[in-house]
């Protein structure tokens, strides 16, 4: 089924209201840093990213890196 802006509101509403808890927003992603291997960047501590957020290139690495 389409939803065109109208409808997904309305049915936002109508899930709210029966109780049906429905996140305002959708998750941008689950993701999180585990390991960072960018020892000589000022964001790693103890091999951990400390960024709250992150952007990554096109090749997958991080635009956040700095020494």
């Amino acid at each position: 089924m389409k939803l065109i802006k109208a409808d997904w509101q309305r049915q936002l509403k109508d899930d709210l209201r029966a109780g049906r808890n429905r996140p305002m927003f959708p998750k941008l992603g689950g993701s999180k840093v585990k390991v960072c291997k960018a020892t000589l960047c000022t964001n790693n501590e103890k091999e951990r990213c400390v960024l709250e957020s992150i952007n990554v290139n096109d090749s997958g690495m991080c635009t956040s890196y700095s020494e």
